[in-house]
């Protein structure tokens, strides 16, 4: 007769949304998910800006490769071509570094108080005792959520942590709640052409569809 040992494997934390105050200090950590969402946005922009539009970038690339391999000097064609490469990184990675800046703007002072000002709130998705997604919303004088802030921390994305934390605000106001037209990832960098934005707008369209479908399952 076989016996079977008991798990000695600590139990799984469990997965909570919470409101927190300025005060706690779970505040800064959650906060600090809004930045790093920006600036995440850096690399999302570098790569809409390589492969959303083919037609502008892989004819350059390929007329330059056939060009410096038909070359007698095929060491200097390498080199060349390397230095191509890096120009056209270095190029996407300017135009994108404004995402860098803008994180930056907003873990500041005037930032901070641009963002958590008005007497918004926060409330944040606990795994245990980390802070794992966080939404910042203020409540108008007719009740309305208004929600400015919702980011989620990377590795526990596509989970249903964003959605909890929307289901959590429409909780919390009687499930009355919209997007601010002027909310922290609608910010877009004036130097960069709209084609290549999609992808974030891509995302805005399937937040607010989330949070349509949260509103009627109330």
């Amino acid at each position: 007769m076989t016996t079977t040992t008991p798990s000695t494997d600590p139990p799984l934390p469990d997965l909570t949304f919470t409101p927190i105050p300025p005060t706690s200090e779970q505040f800064l950590p959650a906060y600090t998910l809004l930045t790093d969402s920006i600036a995440q946005y850096r690399s999302t922009l570098t790569l809409s800006l390589l492969y959303s539009r083919p037609l502008l970038t892989v004819p350059p690339t390929v007329l330059a490769a056939a060009y410096l391999l038909h070359s007698q000097d095929l060491s200097m064609a390498v080199i060349l071509f390397v230095g191509y490469v890096i120009a056209v990184l270095s190029a996407c990675g300017y135009l994108s570094y404004g995402y860098i800046e803008r994180a930056e703007w907003m873990a500041s002072r005037s930032g901070l108080g641009a963002t958590l000002g008005g007497g918004r709130e926060v409330v944040g998705a606990f795994w245990g005792e980390e802070v794992i997604g966080v939404v910042v919303f203020e409540r108008g004088q007719d009740g309305e959520a208004v929600i400015y802030g919702w980011a989620v921390r990377l590795r526990y994305r596509g989970k249903g942590v964003g959605r909890g934390l929307l289901e959590k605000v429409a909780e919390m106001c009687g499930g009355r709640v919209r997007f601010a037209e002027d909310h922290v990832h609608s910010y877009r960098l004036p130097r960069v052409p709209a084609m290549f934005n999609k992808v974030f707008d891509k995302r805005e369209a399937k937040a607010k569809s989330m949070l349509e479908d949260v509103l009627k399952s109330q």
